[in-house]
């Protein structure tokens, strides 16, 4: 089953790119995709102050989760 979902997935290559970062990055994580499609985020962003306009506070509660959880993958 896993391995009809992999070639199904692979097949589906042109709409990986419409995917938030953060389904690419999973995907990447299983092997499903390159990391040079991703945008990384640095885990000092939760560091600036709350002026800055890409403070994590300023994210939906689950979208800064996801974003520190997967940024601290990333460092």
């Amino acid at each position: 089953m896993a391995a009809a979902a992999r070639r199904w997935l692979r097949n589906q290559d042109d709409t990986v790119t419409v995917l938030p970062s953060w389904g690419r990055t999973w995907l990447a994580m299983l092997g499903l995709h390159e990391y040079e499609g991703i945008n990384p985020r640095s885990p000092e962003t939760v560091l600036l102050p709350a002026w800055a306009p890409v403070n994590p506070d300023r994210l939906y509660v689950h979208t800064r989760l996801i974003y520190a959880g997967l940024s601290c993958l990333y460092a």
